[in-house]
C-alpha cells in the first residue's frame, strides 16, 4: 500500500450500513504482478495484485459491504472466507478505494427559481384533425392548474392549401378555447431564415438546409424542431408531437422518490398485443403536466432531487456523484413516458433488454412472441430518474431547456432526437436528463408494423449517433467550441474520398455489429440461462448480422440516396454545427428586439 492510501485511512468514515461501490478508479501496470490503482474521487493510490483488482470490478452498483459479500460469494454470508473477504473490503473502504453515498449533498428544492414554462411547441404535416386532437387536450390541462402558455405551431405540410386549412382550423381554436396560437408555416420560416441571415452575417444556405430542407429531404420533422427551438430562444418549453395526447397516466409499479442513474437507458418497458390493451393497462391520474417538467427542467441536479422524495445512487457510479457534488450541470431535457405506439421501428430491439424488462420479456413465449411484433407498449420510468446522460429516448413529449444553447437537430432524416441526445452528450458534458413517471398517449391514427429494414441500412439519425461515437473533442470545455469541433468532424467526413469514406462507413458497422454479437453471447453463457425461444432468435440475430456484414457498401447506403449524397449531408450538417452558435445569439437578438416571426393566429391580452 502506497504513503497516500494510507494517509488517506484515516480520514475515511467507516462504511457501518451505508452503500459503497468501487471509486472511479484508473489503473496502471507496474511490473510483477502489481497494478498502480489511483482513484479520482479521493486520491488514494496505492499497488495491488489482480485479486484485489478482481474484487474492486465487483463493486460497481452501490450496496452495503454485507451485501458485497454476498453478491461476491454467491448468497454465502457466513464463514472464513466471507470473513476475510469483509476485512479486506472495509480496509478498502478506508483506504479510499471503495467510496460511499453519504457525502453527497441535495441543497434545497429549487422550483420556485425557475421561470415557468412558457410555450408549448409543435411540430406538425399534414395532420390537422390530430393537431386539432392534441391542442385541446394540452390547453384544457394547462386551463384546469391555471396555467397561461402559448402555443407555437411548425408547419411542414408541403402544400400551400393545406397549410391555408391549418391556420383556419388553429385561428378557431384559439378562438374556442381563449388560446395565444402562433403558426411557423412555409412563408414565417423563409422570412426567420432572411433575417437570422442578416442579423448574424449568416450564409442563407445554411439556415434555410437546417431550417427548410427542400422537398426531395424526406422526413424533415428535425427542421421543423430547429425552427422551433429558435422561435423560443432563451425559454423554458414543452415540446409535444401532433399525434400525442394529453390523458396523463402513471405506470405499472410507479413509486414515489426518485433515482440517480449512471446507465445510457432507465426507461422499463411493458408489451401489448394492440393499442387498445397497452391503454386500459395504466392507471390514470389528474396531473398538471407542465408541473411535473418544471419542477425539474432547468435546475442543477442536487437540488431537483432534494425536492423528490427518498432517494436512490444504487445505480449512480462515482463519476456521476462527482459531478453533482461539484453543482456541475443543469437539467436539460425532461421527457415523459408514453403509452401507445412506441415510435420507432426496430423489431429486434427487445433482445437487447436488461433487467426487469428481459424479464418481463421472457416470462412466457407467447409473452416474448407478441414482443417481437409489437409496437404497443408502455416506455417509462416508475420513478422519476434523473441521468448523467442528456439524451432522450424518444421526442414525442419532452421538455427543454432553451434557455442557453441547445443543439440543432439533424434536419432530415427519422430517429433525429436520437442524433440530438448525441450530440447534446458529445458537446455539453454538464447536461442531465429527467425521466418523469408521468404517462401520456402517443395515438397516430393509424396502426402501425415493424418494416424489415437491411441489416445494416444506414439511416441519417441513428448511423450519425455512431459517428458522434468516434469524435474525440479534446480538451476543449465550452458547448459552442465543441459543437465547432464536431461540425468540422462531420464535414471532414463528407469530404473523404469514395473509399476511405468507405472504410470508415464499414469499421462503423462492423464495430456495432462487434458488440451486438457480444452482448448476446454473453448472455447466452452466462449464468442465468435465458428461455430456448430467446436463445433462438439471438442465435438467428446473430447468423443475420454476420450475412449482413460482408454486404456491398453500397447497399448500405439505398435508404439515404447512395454515397455521395450522405456525404453532401453530413457537409451540410457539419456547416449546420458550426454556425449554430452564431444562428441561435441571432435568435436571442431578433427575440430581444420584439422581432416575432411566427405568424399570432390569437394573441390573449391577459398573457404576460
Amino acid at each position: 500500500m502506497s504513503g497516500s492510501a494510507a494517509a488517506h485511512r484515516a480520514g475515511c468514515p467507516g462504511p457501518g450500513t451505508g452503500l459503497c461501490r468501487a471509486a472511479d478508479l484508473e489503473v496502471f501496470p507496474a511490473g510483477d504482478g502489481l497494478s498502480l490503482v489511483y482513484a479520482r474521487d479521493t486520491g488514494a493510490a496505492g499497488f495491488y495484485r489482480a485479486d484485489v483488482l478482481g474484487l474492486l470490478a465487483s463493486c460497481r452498483e452501490f450496496r452495503t459491504i454485507e451485501e458485497h459479500v454476498g453478491q461476491r460469494l454467491a448468497g454465502t454470508g457466513s464463514g472464513p472466507q466471507a470473513a476475510a473477504l469483509r476485512r479486506e473490503l472495509l480496509r478498502l473502504h478506508a483506504d479510499g478505494f471503495l467510496v460511499g453515498a453519504d457525502g453527497l449533498r441535495f441543497g434545497t428544492d429549487s422550483e420556485s427559481q425557475l421561470p415557468p414554462i412558457s410555450t408549448i411547441v409543435v411540430p406538425t404535416r399534414d395532420r390537422i384533425p390530430l393537431l386539432r386532437r392534441m391542442i385541446t387536450g394540452y390547453a384544457a390541462n394547462c386551463a384546469r392548474y391555471g396555467r397561461q402558455v402559448g402555443f407555437l405551431v411548425a408547419d411542414d405540410s408541403p402544400d400551400r392549401a393545406t397549410q391555408a386549412d391549418c391556420q383556419v382550423m388553429l385561428r378557431r381554436l384559439a378562438r374556442d378555447l381563449d388560446a395565444d396560437v402562433r403558426y411557423a408555416g412555409l412563408e414565417q420560416k423563409s422570412a426567420l431564415i432572411s433575417r437570422l441571415a442578416s442579423v448574424g452575417g449568416i450564409p442563407e444556405d445554411v439556415l434555410r438546409f437546417g431550417c427548410l430542407p427542400g422537398r426531395g429531404s424526406g422526413v424533415t420533422v428535425g427542421a421543423n424542431r430547429n425552427v422551433l427551438l429558435l422561435q423560443t430562444a432563451g425559454e423554458r418549453i414543452f415540446s409535444a408531437d401532433d399525434d400525442t395526447v394529453c390523458l396523463t397516466a402513471l405506470p405499472p409499479g410507479h413509486s414515489d422518490g426518485i433515482e440517480l442513474e449512471s446507465g445510457t437507458n432507465p426507461l422499463e418497458l411493458w408489451f401489448y398485443s394492440d393499442r387498445d390493451e397497452a391503454l386500459a393497462a395504466v392507471r390514470y391520474v389528474q396531473e398538471d403536466v407542465l408541473a411535473w417538467h418544471g419542477r425539474y427542467l432547468g435546475a442543477a441536479p442536487a437540488p431537483a432531487l432534494a425536492g423528490g422524495g427518498p432517494v436512490s445512487v444504487r445505480r449512480s457510479d462515482p463519476a456521476l456523484m462527482r459531478r453533482v457534488r461539484d453543482a456541475a450541470g443543469r437539467i436539460r431535457v425532461t421527457a415523459n413516458g408514453v403509452v401507445g405506439d412506441c415510435g420507432w421501428d426496430n423489431p429486434d430491439f427487445c433482445l437487447f433488454q436488461d433487467g426487469v424488462t428481459f424479464a418481463r420479456l421472457v416470462s412466457t413465449p407467447g409473452g416474448f412472441r407478441v414482443a417481437r411484433t409489437t409496437r404497443e407498449m408502455i416506455q417509462a420510468v416508475t420513478r422519476t430518474t434523473i441521468t448523467a446522460r442528456a439524451d432522450p429516448k424518444f421526442a414525442m413529449c419532452i421538455g427543454l431547456d432553451n434557455t442557453e444553447l441547445l443543439p440543432p437537430f439533424p434536419p432530415a432524416g427519422r430517429a433525429e432526437e436520437v442524433a440530438f441526445g448525441a450530440i447534446l452528450t458529445a458537446c455539453f458534458s454538464h447536461a442531465y436528463a429527467a425521466h418523469l413517471p408521468l404517462l401520456l398517449q402517443h395515438d397516430p391514427a393509424e396502426s402501425k408494423r415493424f418494416s424489415a429494414a437491411a441489416m445494416f441500412s444506414i439511416s441519417l439519425g441513428s448511423w450519425l449517433q455512431s459517428c458522434i461515437s468516434r469524435f474525440d473533442p479534446g480538451m476543449a470545455t465550452s458547448p459552442a467550441v465543441r459543437l465547432g469541433r464536431l461540425g468540422h468532424f462531420l464535414t471532414d467526413l463528407g469530404r473523404l474520398p469514395e473509399r476511405t469514406f468507405d472504410e470508415f462507413a464499414r469499421l462503423t458497422a462492423w464495430a456495432s455489429m462487434s458488440g451486438m454479437i457480444g452482448y448476446l453471447e454473453a448472455r447466452l453463457a452466462g449464468p442465468e440461462r435465458p428461455p430456448d425461444y430467446w436463445a433462438r432468435e439471438a442465435r438467428h440475430f446473430i447468423a443475420r448480422v454476420r450475412r449482413s456484414a460482408l454486404a456491398p457498401a453500397e447497399e448500405w447506403y439505398a435508404a439515404v440516396g447512395g454515397r455521395e449524397m450522405l456525404q453532401q449531408w453530413l457537409r451540410q450538417f457539419g456547416q449546420l454545427l458550426i454556425w449554430w452558435p452564431a444562428i441561435v445569439q441571432a435568435a436571442h437578438e431578433l427575440r430581444a428586439a420584439g422581432d416575432d416571426l411566427a405568424l399570432p393566429l390569437r394573441e390573449v391580452s391577459h398573457r404576460a
